[in-house]
């Protein structure tokens, strides 16, 4: 099967073979460390409140297009429109002391070792948030995070 796919992908003008990622159009690019504010929520999007509090509070343009229901299972989603008001509902909700959050937190569909964050660029929190100047992406012998992503999934790198 996989011959197939090469002579598929040969055929086609690819010229890496399936498993093999060309990750020369990350290198032009950099990879940036921000520090959030020393204040502030994220908010666990998959803590059993959260899911409490969206199934409670669902956005109406969700309930006209028939979501009853609000579980873990919605939050990842494929339905762009459905994950994104749900996100907005978070970003609007007061947490603490009547403040809303900064970002959510929640992990990925890939898999749970993976977690990743969201930060809503608005005025208290985009004020309060530094950027450094950026470093250059490195290959994957140097770059641990890149080589575990290439690991994780099967794939190599050239």
């Amino acid at each position: 099967m996989e011959e197939l796919i090469a002579q598929e992908w040969a055929a086609a003008g690819k010229r890496l073979p399936p498993y093999v990622v060309d990750v020369n159009w990350l290198y032009e690019y950099r990879l940036y460390t921000m520090t959030l504010p020393q204040s502030g929520w994220l908010v666990d999007s998959e803590h059993s409140r959260t899911v409490t509090f969206l199934h409670a509070n669902i956005p109406v343009a969700l309930w006209e297009r028939g979501v009853q229901q609000i579980t873990v299972s919605e939050l990842h989603s494929e339905n762009r429109f459905l994950t994104t008001h749900l996100a907005e509902r978070l970003a609007h909700a007061r947490v603490v002391e009547g403040d809303t959050a900064i970002g959510l937190r929640y992990l990925s569909k890939h898999g749970s070792d993976w977690t990743c964050w969201t930060v809503w660029l608005r005025e208290a929190v985009d004020a309060g948030i530094a950027v450094d100047d950026g470093a250059p992406v490195q290959p994957p012998d140097q770059n641990p995070i890149l080589a575990k992503v290439l690991d994780t999934y099967g794939l190599s790198a050239q």
